[in-house]
């Protein structure tokens, strides 16, 4: 008899993101010991469906933002500082959404001044500030998958953005999270005074979605570096 044991298997149909392997449906078989006669085939059935992650994983995430239809003003953002082709590339990475309604509570004279001033109904019509954009936009990019699909468990944990700032993310170990500048205005990658950028914490707005080069997060407001 051949003594087969598979630890952390997943399910048929996950994702290989970098090397990194995300249960599609949310799921993952659990660690089994299978015995089998020598050369046979060994067939671990899949568990029943548990979760599922929002979003059609076949997408990439630029296009998965404008599937979704409540990403809009950052999916403008993305293209005024040309950052749509990265987000269409290999990642994988994590990106921290603002929703539409986010927008509406954050600065709107500082985000005119970073994309020009709007006129018509339209986000913005004049020449953007490309440093300080690209710096905003790439606050809300996370290079890799540091907690895939899942919320991070309970704690108070410091991630480095494609930035070079860094965003604090604090979980009780329930279904609320928030993710905060630790330091406004004082790392790598901000701009203004020191302090001049503080907003209050934004929280998770949905689940998460999954790509096929990374993880969407949908959050409640827009961060500052």
């Amino acid at each position: 008899m051949t003594l087969w044991h598979r630890r952390g298997v997943f399910a048929a149909g996950a994702v290989a993101l970098g090397g990194a392997a995300l249960a599609v449906r949310g799921r993952a078989v659990r660690a089994q010991t299978v015995v089998a006669p020598p050369g046979s085939a060994v067939v671990i059935p899949p568990p029943p469906p548990a979760a599922t992650a929002q979003g059609a994983a076949g997408r990439n995430i630029a296009d998965t933002l404008a599937a979704d239809g409540r990403f809009n003003r950052l999916l403008e953002l993305l293209r005024l500082s040309g950052m749509v082709d990265q987000l269409r590339g290999a990642g994988p990475f994590t990106i921290l959404a603002p929703t539409d309604a986010a927008f509406q509570g954050a600065p709107s004279a500082m985000l005119q001044d970073l994309v020009g001033q709007p006129s018509g109904g339209g986000i913005a019509t004049g020449s953007p500030d490309p440093v300080r954009l690209g710096a905003l936009v790439q606050y809300h990019i996370i290079p890799g998958l540091p907690y895939g699909t899942t919320l991070p468990a309970a704690g108070d944990q410091r991630i480095r953005t494609l930035n070079g700032s860094d965003v604090r993310i604090e979980a009780s170990g329930g279904p609320d999270v928030s993710i905060v500048n630790p330091a406004p205005g004082l790392q790598p990658g901000g701009f203004g005074a020191a302090g001049a950028n503080a907003m209050p914490p934004a929280h998770m707005a949905g689940p998460a979605i999954l790509a096929s080069n990374g993880v969407i997060w949908p959050i409640t407001g827009v961060l500052f570096p």
